[in-house]
């Protein structure tokens, strides 16, 4: 994976644009709680801040970006719902897929009576590139065709919660960036063999790479397709009754 250098003019754009899209979506906010997706509308500004490639359609569907040549598509979860309009796009446009990656949330109480916002606590989850990898597998259809290519970009951010006491858990609220802190380029094979674990053997089964990979084991042949499918890996002769998988690309 290619991970682009941020600089401090991007560091400080990515800040001015929080800046710019929350003041819009508090102005039209009775409360102060932001209805309307920030994080979202952050990263879009982020990629491209002439609105004027906003929100266009084509080919009868809505491209969060177009620029006259380049489609871009926001999702912070769910890639399935992609599919279709992307299965159109392709036909005609090089396409990347921005992943916004959550490393760390900031939740916030706001009592629902009064608006007082109580103290913050940090949320005990934390994001990685498995959920990167679980997104992408709903796009097994599509992730080897060369005119996708994928952008994830690390943030942390702070949620806030309608609540009715400092105990009550609340409605899940909008996720608000506050840091920008990362940003990789998925565009090859090779990036994507980046993802896997340097202690995996040459030769490994499902279970060797869960415990290389760290993730649990429900998810293990879920990854393992999708970089069957990118060319990343291979598979290899069964281990006795057992898979196998190899390294397709170093």
């Amino acid at each position: 994976m290619s991970k682009n250098i941020i600089s401090d003019a991007e560091t400080d754009r990515f800040t001015r644009i929080i800046a710019e899209v929350t003041e819009s979506a508090v102005e039209r906010s009775s409360i102060g709680i932001l209805s309307e997706k920030t994080l979202h509308a952050v990263i879009k500004a982020f990629c491209d801040e002439d609105r004027s490639h906003h929100e266009q359609r084509l080919e009868g569907y809505v491209a969060d970006i177009f620029d006259g040549n380049r489609v871009t598509e926001i999702q912070t979860r769910s890639f399935r719902n992609l599919r279709d309009k992307l299965a159109v796009f392709t036909k005609k446009y090089p396409i990347t897929v921005v992943y916004p990656m959550v490393m760390q949330t900031t939740v916030r109480k706001v009592l629902k009576d009064t608006g007082e916002v109580l103290k913050p606590r940090k949320s005990p989850k934390k994001g990685s590139f498995h959920s990167f990898l679980f997104e992408v597998y709903e796009l097994m259809d599509l992730v080897s065709d060369p005119n996708i290519k994928f952008r994830v970009l690390q943030v942390n951010t702070e949620e806030y919660r309608l609540v009715k006491n400092e105990k009550d858990r609340g409605e899940k609220g909008d996720r608000i960036p506050s840091a920008l802190l990362g940003d990789y380029s998925f565009d090859l094979a090779e990036d994507f063999a980046e993802l896997l674990p340097e202690a995996l053997p040459s030769c490994f089964t499902a279970e060797e790479y869960s415990k290389a990979a760290k993730v649990h084991k429900g998810d293990v042949y879920r990854e393992l397709k999708v970089f069957v499918r990118i060319g990343v890996l291979k598979e290899a002769e069964k281990q006795g009754r057992v898979k196998s998988w190899t390294r397709a690309c170093n």
